[in-house]
């Protein structure tokens, strides 16, 4: 967990300890780092580039999902990124009571705490979210979800990427590329940037599901019968 160097105080004359010191103030080490980000930004850029022109064309109606199964897969990932959010929210709280200790703050399932497992999940949620808008074109909310979501993708996939160079990771490529210690560098600490934006994902996604269920609920209005007048042969 080199991202929380600063925060950490492993015990003095520990291989962590001067791994840590060796590290500091060492980013960038390899110029190829800005290199790699332009690449995962094209890269973001052309898939979002490809849902809006199927969308624009209406071309992606053939590729939707059909309505009820597009409403269950958003329900499914608002619960599932509710979740990934509740990880992040606890590895948060145990970094503020232990006071930044990431020996004792590895949030739940400390197993899937891997850059590749990071990838997947947030490239999973913003490729569904481009989906869903194959059907719910018209829903705001997940075109906000969707842009927080690639803009997060860029990031995870800098960061994997990254992490297969031991010459840019080891010197500060753990920390990507807003976070404090970063290649652009920023005010937060990878933890808790990442929590905020999961937040910003999940926040979105929820709105888009209200906004959802309240537009079929709408749609379902009981039919109105034609008063019939009795016959007057009765």
């Amino acid at each position: 967990m080199l991202w929380m160097a600063h925060h950490r105080a492993p015990y003095p004359g520990s291989p962590l300890a001067a791994r840590l010191g060796a590290l500091r103030g060492l980013w960038p080490a390899d110029r190829r780092g800005p290199w790699i980000v332009l690449g995962a930004a094209l890269l973001v850029a052309a898939v979002d580039v490809a849902v809006i022109v199927l969308i624009a064309t209406g071309r992606g109606r053939r590729l939707a999902l059909p309505g009820g199964a597009a409403l269950g897969a958003l329900a499914a990932l608002v619960t599932l990124q509710g979740l990934h959010q509740g990880e992040h929210l606890v590895q948060v709280l145990q970094l503020l009571a232990t006071g930044g200790d990431a020996d004792r703050s590895q949030g739940v399932v400390t197993r899937l705490d891997q850059e590749l497992v990071h990838l997947v999940w947030t490239s999973g949620v913003w490729l569904g979210c481009a989906v869903l808008l194959l059907r719910f074109r018209h829903n705001r909310w997940l075109w906000v979800a969707f842009g927080v979501a690639g803009l997060h993708d860029i990031e995870h996939v800098y960061l994997y990427l990254v992490s297969l160079q031991p010459a840019i990771e080891l010197h500060g490529g753990v920390n990507g590329i807003l976070a404090t210690g970063g290649l652009a560098g920023g005010p937060l600490q990878r933890p808790y940037l990442h929590f905020l934006y999961n937040l910003l994902e999940l926040l979105p996604l929820v709105a888009a599901l209200l906004d959802e269920l309240d537009a079929r609920r709408g749609s379902v209005q009981p039919e109105r019968r034609p008063l019939r007048m009795r016959s007057a042969r009765a």
